[in-house]
């Protein structure tokens, strides 16, 4: 029987005493004799704790925490040591290990912590591992202006909001979010949130300061302030509320200084504090545009190829797409997520940023220890844009994509007639990259993609892609990417298939080949989808 609680998996000597007034109900504490350890071990009665079959844990233990003291039964066993779940292991701060042990505990990504130190452990647990993620965003429309802005605010579709202003030595209110927009303010007890600010200084002479006031429930009174200036804001400001209640929280955004400044989305995110933003452990690529991010998540699953790389597709909600898909393979695995506007820009930025998440990928692989080609890329809808466009500058082992998007520009221009009240975010997303919405920005959109997909080499890849017959978003994708290889490389392994119906149309059948052509190429690698 599943386990509604996470378990917290201590294999040691002897138990320790959470305090279960700070775990809650969310947790349950597991203590299992080390000098009983082995790989037939039971958790619970019948209820065994590694898979009979496979090099994994069973079903109820996937999401448990794992605790590694020195009476861990395992520390000198390296194929046991990586049967721990990834981004979900707490080890003693200090522990005396082999070298081959330490480096197979950081690409797990487990946390060095004083276990003894139970309080805080309780408290960093309670806090911070929790299942899954969340987030909300509260885009520039709903900005207020402060009452020292005289000059006329400039709006940026739901892009940004350009202010001119000229405030001296002095830190003045510039901006703050409409609460009627969104009262998503709370933070609850237990909880910890993030707020995140998108924005950019084209002049030198303007310096910003976040500012969170912290306010009673009962009384409505300020009882504390955090704030962030300059290049700090990057960073976000954390929330965290108290053991016996929560709070309201008020955005402000300051500044001072004479210039422009260009301030945008307003993200409020459930916090993972020192260990990560949305997942344990996920990184954040941040583009110059607006400092805003595409995150990141790796899980080396059983360490052996392929690395399986799935960009998220477009979605309002914050966090990832395909978490729980991905680690069914078993296999390592990365999920990227673009954080940017309304729900994600296509991957694109500068420079700096698309050379970033290349590298992410390489630095993956190398990690791993795997043959670089060993790779294979992946995604929805949006995320296809992404596996497409940063999978032709790898080389891979294959891409596999369902609704392939591969023209901004033209689906911007695509709007006007075919979808003019759906996905107008599309103009935003323009607006974002090119700076206004003219036909020949949309033409310049669409060349970043094909000047480098037209450069990349498939001789030895697998191109599988699932498209729709009417797509009402873009139906010239799979057509100009079949052009654009087959000439080039006509002995390539492109596979396809349409589907009637528009964009957004028949997405479980899309689903089901996409994931049958992928366990096809993992068979190549002795694999199965679970």
């Amino acid at each position: 029987m599943a386990i509604k609680a996470t378990p917290i998996i201590h294999i040691s000597q002897s138990p320790i005493a959470l305090p279960e007034a700070i775990l809650g109900e969310a947790f349950e504490y597991v203590w299992l004799d080390a000098a009983d350890a082995s790989r037939d071990m039971e958790a619970k009665p019948d209820e065994r704790l590694f898979d009979a079959k496979h090099p994994r844990l069973t079903k109820p233990y996937l999401n448990a925490i794992f605790l590694i003291d020195a009476s861990f039964p395992w520390l000198a066993n390296l194929d046991m040591l990586g049967l721990i779940p990834a981004n979900q292991t707490y080890y003693q701060k200090g522990l005396e290990m082999s070298a081959e042990a330490q480096a197979l505990l950081a690409l797990r990504g487990a946390f060095a912590f004083d276990l003894t130190d139970t309080e805080a452990l309780a408290l960093d647990l309670r806090y911070y591992a929790f299942i899954g993620g969340d987030g909300y965003r509260s885009d520039a429309v709903n900005l207020r202006a402060g009452s020292a802005v005289t000059q006329p605010v400039k709006q940026f579709g739901r892009v940004y909001a350009e202010f001119d202003l000229d405030f001296g030595d002095e830190w003045q209110l510039l901006a703050y979010p409409d609460s009627g927009a969104d009262q998503s303010n709370y933070i609850p007890a237990f909880i910890a949130d993030r707020v995140q600010l998108d924005y950019n200084l084209p002049s030198k002479g303007v310096e910003l300061k976040l500012k969170v006031n912290k306010i009673d429930l009962r009384t409505h009174q300020i009882i504390g302030s955090q704030e962030a200036v300059g290049d700090d804001i990057q960073a976000g400001i954390d929330l965290v509320g108290g053991p016996e209640q929560g709070f309201n929280a008020q955005v402000l955004i300051y500044a001072r200084g004479k210039g422009k400044a260009r301030i945008g989305t307003i993200h409020m995110r459930r916090s993972r504090g020192p260990h990560g933003t949305f997942m344990p452990n996920d990184q954040r690529v941040l583009n110059g545009r607006l400092n805003d991010d595409v995150a990141y998540y790796f899980d080396a699953g059983d360490m052996k190829p392929p690395l399986n790389v799935y960009f998220s597709g477009w979605r309002t909600k914050e966090g990832y797409e395909g978490n729980l898909m991905m680690r069914s393979m078993g296999a390592p695995y990365l999920l990227i997520a673009d954080q940017r506007l309304q729900g994600g820009a296509f991957y694109l930025g500068d420079a700096t940023f698309e050379r970033e998440i290349l590298q992410v990928i390489q630095e993956k692989l190398a990690a791993l220890q795997f043959n670089p080609h060993d790779v294979i890329l992946s995604g929805m809808s949006m995320g296809t844009f992404g596996a497409l466009y940063y999978g032709s500058q790898l080389a891979p082992k294959a891409i596999v994509v369902g609704k392939p998007l591969t023209n901004v520009g033209y689906i911007v221009q695509n709007g006007r007639v075919k979808r003019p009240d759906d996905f107008n975010t599309g103009e935003d997303i323009q607006l974002y990259h090119e700076g206004d919405l003219t036909e020949a920005s949309s033409n310049r959109l669409d060349k970043r993609f094909w000047d480098v997909f037209n450069q990349g080499d498939f001789s030895d890849t697998t191109l599988a892609l699932a498209y729709m017959e009417q797509d009402d978003y873009d139906d010239k994708a799979f057509e100009r990417v079949q052009k654009s290889v087959k000439p080039r490389f006509p002995n390539v392994h492109l596979l396809s298939k349409g589907f009637e119906g528009r964009h957004n149309d028949n997405t479980a059948d899309v689903v089901a080949w996409f994931q049958f052509q992928y366990n096809k190429i993992l068979a190549e690698y002795g694999r199965q989808w679970r």
